[in-house]
């Protein structure tokens, strides 16, 4: 998976550092939760995530889905990656990410395939080409992040949530 190319900007750490967790968490995971909203209503899901180099995220599912249908009215998604599989007394990390969620189009579309492809291979097996997508019921979408809340105790000390904005 690629490598992140962003920088953040934070009075106490470095931004290598805090890039490097990231792109650790962000690799070493392949679910995310997404929670969306309409009409004060919420709703939470799970999908398979890929990223590229400047932290946008692409999944692949169903424009029907509830969540795909909140997305129509609110763009606004809030998403949780951690490992599930953490002992409550060591030490923890994982991400909360905040931004907007959107159909992929364009070149976006094409980076998307690609990405989803080296990741997660049995994609393969229903999509050959970008052509093939229009032959599923998902779609993929991109999650464009604004703001990143870091929580890595092995690196950051215990119960230090580092907010950061791209």
């Amino acid at each position: 998976m690629p490598h992140l190319k962003i920088r953040f900007k934070h009075d106490k750490y470095q931004s290598e550092r805090l890039v490097s967790s990231i792109n650790q968490m962000l690799e070493a995971n392949t679910l995310l939760s997404m929670a969306t909203t309409c009409n004060s209503k919420s709703h939470i899901n799970t999908a398979y995530y890929c990223y590229n180099p400047k932290m946008d995220l692409y999944i692949l599912t169903y424009p029907s889905s509830i969540h795909g249908k909140n997305l129509t009215k609110n763009t606004s998604v809030a998403i949780t990656i951690f490992d599930s599989k953490q002992k409550w007394d060591s030490s923890k990390k994982g991400l909360q990410l905040f931004g907007t969620c959107r159909p992929a189009r364009g070149h976006e579309l094409i980076e998307a395939l690609s990405l989803y492809g080296r990741r997660f291979k049995g994609i393969k097996k229903w999509v050959k080409s970008i052509f093939d997508i229009k032959k599923l019921d998902s779609r993929f979408y991109i999650i464009k992040i604004e703001r990143v809340k870091l929580f890595d105790e092995s690196n950051f000390g215990e119960e230090n949530f580092i907010t950061l904005h791209k």
